[in-house]
Formats: structure tokens, sequence, C-alpha cells
């Protein structure tokens, strides 16, 4: 890892996050947060923390929860997908997925991006009391957008020349890393992935500062865990050691 100074922004215990100056090498990120240090990789906004991977164990000051999560695709029927708008509509809110249609549903070929459309759940068709009835959606691609799908899909309006759905999905979030870290942490910008870094854009200074703008607090619990108070959501969050 070649030696040099960035910025980044630094998270420390009870306090907001601010911008910081520091040297890359492993020496000197140590000493920022604490003793040896682990990461974690957020490759879509290609942010690695860099935060002290015993601080926890070794009874140091607890500072944040820090979450990542993955978008995984669940796949389901088409009338499930329908229902399932319907629900999220019933609750006043709005939810995304995606209709794929098969290759010889067109005359000619076209890539798995162009006829897969995303499509939301506040149309017509999946809204109660609404006069008239539409289904609007856009290829991922974005090589056709808005199109009134129901005039095409054969389970639709599109009759028995209409298109055949291959697949209907959602997008989840899952929940792949979910700890408590203690000290000082880290947030770098990694463009080239982990272990090599630059200053951090203003756009992701201002997205992890909101991220981690309010220190969490914490209590154990009577099984001896640590767990977060989340006052966001008003509820007790447990979270594994």
């Amino acid at each position: 890892m070649s030696k040099k100074r960035v910025y980044a922004l630094l998270v420390e215990p009870k306090s907001k996050p601010k911008i910081t100056a520091f040297d890359t090498g492993e020496t000197a990120i140590s000493e920022i947060v604490g003793g040896e240090y682990g990461s974690i990789f957020f490759p879509d906004d290609k942010v690695t923390i860099l935060y002290n991977k015993d601080g926890v164990k070794d009874g140091h000051t607890l500072n944040r929860v820090v979450r990542k999560s993955v978008k995984k695709e669940k796949e389901m029927p088409y009338t499930d997908l329908k229902n399932l708008f319907r629900k999220a509509e019933d609750s006043g809110n709005h939810i995304a997925g995606y209709i794929t249609f098969t290759e010889d549903s067109f005359d000619k070929k076209y890539p798995l991006e162009s006829r897969t459309y995303i499509v939301c759940s506040n149309n017509k068709a999946f809204q109660s009391g609404m006069g008239g009835y539409s289904i609007y959606g856009s290829s991922v691609d974005e090589s056709d957008p808005l199109v009134r799908l129901e005039m095409y899909m054969r389970d639709e309006q599109g009759g028995a020349d209409g298109w055949i759905i291959e697949r209907c999905f959602i997008k989840e979030e899952v929940p792949v890393i979910d700890i408590i870290v203690a000290d000082n942490f880290l947030v770098c910008y990694s463009p080239s992935g982990i272990n090599t870094y630059e200053d951090i854009p203003q756009e992701l200074v201002d997205k992890y500062f909101k991220k981690f703008e309010k220190p969490d607090k914490f209590y154990r619990n009577t099984n001896g865990e640590i767990a977060v108070i989340n006052e966001n959501h008003r509820k007790k969050d447990e979270i594994e050691r």
C-alpha cells in the first residue's frame, strides 16, 4: 500500500463526523483507530470503513453501529407481484418491481436489459378506486421509456400475440454486516478497491455524515450482550458482538 496523505471522514465516539487528513500507511491508520484495523468495503460508493477490529472485545469506548446490506432479487409469479403492488399502495407505500419478457415476444433480438422493464406500484392498475387501468414501465437500459405495458402483455390486454413474461422479481435489501465499532473509525474513498485511498468526494462526505451524524447509545442486556438503542425507530435493536 502506497503511503500518501488524503482526506477522509473521521467518526469519533460521541461526536459528529468531521473531515480529516491522514497518512495511508498502516501504522498511521492503526494510530487513528486505536489498534489493529479491519475494513468494510461498500462497492456501490467505493467507500472503505477502517476501524479497530478488536476495540469492542478489548472494552474500548463504543462508537457506532455499522450496517451493510446488498440488494438481492426475489423472484415471484406475476399475480404475486400485482398483489404485492396493491398491498403496498393500500398501505400508502410505493415499491418497484421488474418484469422480463421472453426473447421471442419481439420481432428482433433484444438484450436482457432492453426487455426487462421496471414497474412502480403507483400505476392505476394497482391503486384502489382509480378510474382507468394502466401500467407504465421503462426498460432498465432506458431504450424504451414510459411504455403502456398492459397494451402489449399477454397477461393483460395484449392478447394471444402479446409479450410473454419470462420472470418477475423485486430487489430487497439484505443485511450482510451489522456490527458495533469501538474507538475512532475512518470513512475513506477507495475508487480502485480496498487498500487504495483518494480524497473523499463531497457527495460522499454528505451521505456518510448524515449516516453517522448521531452517535449511537448502547446498553448491556440481561444476557450480557451489548445492544444499541435505536432512537430513530423508537425500539431497541440487539446487535451481536
